[in-house]
């Protein structure tokens, strides 16, 4: 069954859009696995150096506590 040229035309447009939007909002990681490519990675948080890694050694500022509070509260 030959496609008519208009919707030939009409996919090729659509393609070259979502390969242009995939530069500016990078590759799903899923989908890369379900095509074969890349492992699904496993999201667990800041490396154990970063920064953002919670140390229970240090206690909360007043201003974390109160940050808290608030989000405890809603």
């Amino acid at each position: 069954m030959k496609q008519s040229f208009t919707r030939r035309v009409l996919f090729r447009i659509y393609d070259a859009l979502r390969v242009f939007g995939t530069i500016y909002t990078g590759v799903e990681p899923e989908s890369l696995a379900a095509a074969g490519g890349l492992p699904s990675p496993r999201l667990t948080g800041p490396s154990p150096a970063h920064p953002e890694r919670l140390t229970p050694e240090i206690p909360l500022t007043a201003l974390e506590l109160a940050l808290l509070r608030e989000l405890n509260h809603r």
